[in-house]
């Protein structure tokens, strides 16, 4: 194994910094230019490029750039590793060491629409109507679902059992053996399904929301409705499109956070589906918990903390546009950390009553911002072709 140490450079998030000595595998040859440092694999089909760069307000310590392929594409997260399609490759990237290898070839006439699941033993996909299911043992594969398009993502619920919503909201599961199972079948055949379709779980029990509003608790195992909460009827004289949800539904803790298209945030107790709280902000589009805060933004770009406890909420001074969303916040040294959908960092102050101290946009990565994960000690910024990698100290 071959090893590079980084030299100090100066960038323009920082002073100089020293770089850690990171191992690279698999790289056929490895180029020097400036300050960045670049690997190329004929074998591994990507190119990493480390750019690291300090956070010195935060002490979050460097940020760390993996330049994924050109053309890679649906990027799916499980625990530390992130799979894509690169061209007809699938591929495994260790976001920790940076590794990466080919996992499997796609046969020539498959279509991917995304990545739906994925781990050690297989990859799932989608391509609008079948769910496929490639091998990674015998590198075989085979369809599995071939009725109506698929809506959400799979949940996994244990070893054996696999869930999801199709476009009409109807959840669906299945085992190892590809045999399908209808736990929830949504009627409402009038009401257009324009619901985001996120299925929750903890332990064996599965939250979902259907086309008339209702959020629902299921028992996978038995199949036995736990309990249903009927946000719809509240808002009946704005008309069935309300009754989609916005967000969600989706778990803090014991709550069940979800919003609908009318005007309210709702939190549910996880176990007894009794309303914890409601919050009349409008159409919540992304939200994030921390400290026993529900920190959410809307339509009409206004930041809210929620106590999920009371849901009594604090209004911030940060209005954020339509088109920028939150894509996780994370407690540091008494301060939430807030990510957004177009590269800012930001910070709000959770140490006494939470606010917003509107001067203190602490990073802007002047790029787009899919989506976040935290793997370990590591913050996961995925953008276009490129994840970007905070290293918590």
């Amino acid at each position: 194994m071959k090893k590079l140490l980084l030299l100090p450079l100066c960038l323009s998030l920082a002073s100089c910094e020293t770089f850690a000595e990171l191992d690279w595998f698999g790289a056929h040859s490895k180029k020097i230019e400036g300050n960045r440092i670049s690997a190329f694999s004929d074998e591994n089909l990507i190119n990493n490029e480390l750019i690291l760069a300090n956070i010195p307000t935060l002490d979050l310590g460097n940020i760390t750039s993996l330049k994924l392929a050109t053309s890679a594409k649906h990027i799916y997260f499980n625990n530390h590793y992130a799979y894509y399609l690169n061209g007809k490759n699938f591929v495994k990237l260790d976001v920790k060491n940076g590794e990466s290898k080919q996992i499997f070839r796609i046969p020539n006439n498959t279509k991917v629409d995304r990545i739906i699941y994925a781990d050690d033993e297989e990859i799932i996909i989608s391509d609008s109507i079948n769910i496929i299911a490639f091998n990674l043992y015998n590198h075989t594969s085979k369809v599995i679902y071939t009725e109506v398009p698929v809506k959400s993502d799979i949940v996994k619920i244990d070893h054996n059992t696999k869930c999801f919503q199709d476009i009409s909201l109807n959840l669906k599961c299945f085992n190892n053996d590809g045999i399908f199972t209808l736990l929830f079948e949504d009627i409402a055949s009038d009401i257009v399904a324009k619901s985001q379709s996120t299925i929750s779980h903890m332990n064996n029990m599965a939250f979902f929301s259907s086309k008339d509003g209702v959020v629902r608790a299921i028992d996978v195992k038995t199949r036995n409705l736990l309990w249903e909460y009927n946000s719809a009827h509240k808002f009946d004289s704005l008309g069935q499109s309300f009754y989609n949800l916005s967000f969600g539904p989706q778990t803090f803790g014991s709550t069940l956070v979800f919003a609908n298209y009318a005007t309210g945030i709702f939190g549910i107790d996880l176990t007894t589906g009794v309303e914890k709280f409601r919050n009349p902000a409008r159409e919540l589009i992304s939200a994030a918990s921390v400290a026993g805060y529900l920190i959410a933004n809307g339509s009409s770009g206004n930041i809210l903390i929620i106590d999920q406890a009371t849901g009594k909420s604090f209004k911030t001074q940060l209005n954020m546009p339509k088109s920028e969303k939150l894509r996780f916040t994370y407690v540091h040294n008494g301060k939430a950390l807030l990510f957004t959908s177009k590269g800012k960092i930001i910070t709000i102050n959770l140490t006494t009553t939470p606010s917003y101290d509107k001067s203190n946009v602490i990073v802007d990565l002047k790029q787009e911002v899919l989506d976040v994960k935290v793997l370990d000690n590591k913050i996961i910024l995925r953008t276009k072709n490129k994840l970007l990698i905070i290293n918590k100290k």
